[in-house]
């Protein structure tokens, strides 16, 4: 689609268009689940933010669906969603609350809007939102001829883009209809992940966070974050870690356990998976444990009581192809996953045309 000239929108407050509330700042180990039934929207750059259900607090009112969420700080600075259900907030998410009726599309325009601003100029741990976000934080927004804010443009545009990715999706859907082998697990062999690997903290530097962000460069930093690959910033240091490993962060879900290709420096509550015998593992057959590694977390369910920590990962059983001896095939997965790279490079261009 075409890009926007945004060369003659109109600079506007987030206060001009909501009332800012603080959020019930509610720590989430400490909610109740026996009758789970308001979103929790937490810190979280996925799943609009909702990082759980969680029980209603006898007179303590959610928010009402169709309000925004905003993360303050941290990895998901920024992160800002509309609500599709009553919900709660944990500490530094605010509430945006619209001043005036505003339909789904432009609350959904300006949420992106809010987003993109807080990736540009602000900076997690250095420069967050909360000392700006009543003062100073504006952004652009498309006028009317008379300086208004033209809400119908925000409108046509996100229905174009749901319209664009709606035909996108169906042909991917038909993509993946293409007949391909299914995996037959049933000789797969269980082993632990501690038969394989060690895992303990990753190395890094002992800074404060402001310290450790304060520039810019091309070493990423791993920190507890669910997405860009666990990647929190790039800065002029040495590395402190070797790529070829897998990363996973204690302190928050499943969904951060990441394959880290380039040499990086770790960070805090961040564990590295490390092979015990490095030569028999390369690029591809890491992929192909990565994704029975994440899922044999995801159905262990941890969560705030029973954490993800390394001792418990690795305790986690996994299944892996193995040979006729019963070793692990390595070139089996080596295989499996430079097929599936062949096959997705080549429908993601038929996506592209």
């Amino acid at each position: 689609m075409d890009k926007i000239d945004i060369s003659k929108w109109g600079t506007f407050h987030l206060y001009d268009i909501f009332e800012i509330d603080s959020g019930t700042k509610l720590d989430k180990i400490k909610m109740k689940t026996d009758n789970p039934k308001i979103n929790f929207v937490g810190r979280s750059g996925i799943n609009n933010g909702i990082t759980s259900k969680v029980d209603e607090i006898e007179g303590l009112i959610p928010y009402k669906k169709g309000n925004l969420t905003l993360a303050l700080g941290g990895a998901y600075l920024g992160s800002c969603f509309v609500q599709p259900e009553d919900f709660y907030t944990s500490q530094n998410v605010v509430v945006l609350i619209p001043k005036n009726d505003l339909s789904f599309y432009s609350k959904q325009f300006i949420a992106n809007i809010i987003f993109k601003e807080s990736q540009l100029h602000y900076k997690a741990f250095l420069d967050e939102l909360n000392p700006h976000i009543k003062t100073d934080f504006s952004f652009k927004l498309p006028v009317t001829s008379d300086g208004k804010i033209n809400y119908k443009l925000m409108d046509n545009y996100i229905l174009k883009k749901t319209d664009f990715y709606n035909k996108k999706m169906k042909q991917l859907l038909r993509i993946s209809k293409v007949k391909r082998n299914s995996i037959n697990t049933n000789n797969w062999k269980e082993f632990k992940i501690s038969e394989f690997f060690d895992i303990h903290p990753t190395s890094h530097y002992n800074l404060t966070n402001s310290k450790l962000f304060e520039e810019n460069g091309n070493i990423p930093v791993i920190v507890n974050s669910s997405y860009n690959n666990g990647i929190g910033g790039y800065i002029n240091k040495p590395s402190t870690e070797n790529g070829g490993i897998i990363t996973f962060s204690d302190t928050t879900s499943c969904d951060a356990i990441f394959y880290q290709e380039k040499d990086f420096i770790g960070y805090s509550h961040v564990q590295g998976v490390y092979p015990k015998e490095p030569k028999k593992w390369n690029k591809y057959s890491m992929l192909f444990f990565l994704t029975v590694f994440k899922k044999a977390a995801h159905l262990a369910q941890f969560d705030y009581v029973n954490k993800f920590t390394r001792d418990n990962a690795l305790e986690l059983v996994v299944k892996l192809p193995v040979d006729a001896d019963g070793n692990v095939d390595f070139d089996y997965m080596e295989e499996f996953i430079k097929r599936k790279f062949d096959f997705n490079v080549k429908n993601f261009n038929l996506f592209l045309k």
